[in-house]
C-alpha cells in the first residue's frame, strides 16, 4: 500500500510560491520542521519551477505596504483640489462646481460631434503651426551677441628686496614677473541655434498631430458615406 502524500510537501510549495520563489529552501524546511534535503527533493520531483511559470502572478496593490508608518502623524499641507503639481494645465482635472459662469457657458455650448471636434482641432493646430513659423522666422533673424576679452601675457620688470644670509646685508634687485593685460574686446554674433532647434522639433510634433487629425476625419467621412450607401440600398416597403 503506497504511503499517503505528506501535507508538508504541498505546504512547502505554497510557502515557496507565495514568496515568488525567493524564499530559501533551508528556511522552508526549518519552518516545517523537515530536513532541507527533503524539500530539495520535493522541488525537483514536483517541478516547482515549471509550476511557477504557469501560476498566475499576484496583483500588485497600490499605495503604501501594510504596516508602513511613514505618514503617521503627518497631515497633508496641500488643500483639497490642490494644483501644485500642475505645470502647463494639460492634465488638470476639471471640477464643474469650480468653473466660473463664463466657463460653465462654454462647457454647456461645447459641440461633442466627432466631426466638429476634429475640425476645431485641425483649425487650432493650423493656427499654432502658423504662430510657431512666425516665431521661428523671428528667431532666425535675431543673433546672440557674445563679447570676448583678448589678453596678452608679457614679462614686466620689478624691483624686489634681496637679503644675503652670509653678510646680513639687504639690497635691491630687478626681477621679471609675468602679467596679463587686456588688449581688446571682440564682439561675435551667432544665431540662437538651440532655441531654433527646439521650436523646429515642436513644430514637427504639431504637424504630425494635424496630419493624424486629418486622417481621422477622412476615415470618419468614408465610414459615414459607406453607411449612407448601405441605408439607400435597403428596399423600402
Amino acid at each position: 500500500m503506497p504511503r499517503p502524500r505528506s501535507e508538508s510537501r504541498d505546504k512547502a510549495f505554497e510557502i515557496w510560491i507565495k514568496s515568488n520563489g525567493k524564499k530559501k529552501l533551508v528556511d522552508i524546511a526549518s519552518e516545517l520542521g523537515v530536513p532541507d534535503k527533503k524539500v530539495r527533493k520535493w522541488k525537483a520531483a514536483d517541478k516547482w519551477d515549471e509550476r511557477k511559470k504557469k501560476a498566475p502572478k499576484p496583483k500588485r496593490k497600490r499605495g503604501a505596504p501594510i504596516g508602513n508608518k511613514n505618514s503617521v502623524g503627518h497631515k497633508s499641507s496641500a488643500p483639497k483640489r490642490n494644483t501644485n503639481a500642475l505645470k502647463t494645465g494639460e492634465y488638470e482635472t476639471i471640477w464643474l462646481d469650480a468653473l466660473d459662469a463664463r466657463e460653465q457657458e462654454i462647457y454647456k455650448a461645447i459641440d461633442t460631434n466627432p466631426l466638429t471636434v476634429i475640425d476645431e482641432t485641425i483649425r487650432l493646430l493650423t493656427l499654432r503651426e502658423r504662430r510657431m513659423l512666425i516665431y521661428l522666422r523671428e528667431l532666425q533673424e535675431e543673433e546672440l551677441s557674445e563679447t570676448r576679452d583678448i589678453y596678452k601675457f608679457q614679462d614686466k620688470p620689478m624691483i624686489a628686496d634681496a637679503y644675503d644670509e652670509q653678510t646680513g646685508e639687504a639690497s635691491e634687485i630687478v626681477v621679471t614677473q609675468e602679467q596679463k593685460s587686456l588688449i581688446c574686446k571682440i564682439d561675435s554674433k551667432k544665431p540662437l541655434i538651440d532655441r531654433i532647434l527646439a521650436i523646429e522639433e515642436a513644430l514637427t510634433r504639431v504637424q504630425e498631430r494635424k496630419i493624424r487629425a486629418i486622417e481621422i476625419k477622412n476615415r470618419l467621412l468614408a465610414k459615414w458615406e459607406k453607411m449612407a450607401q448601405a441605408v439607400e440600398q435597403i428596399p423600402r416597403p
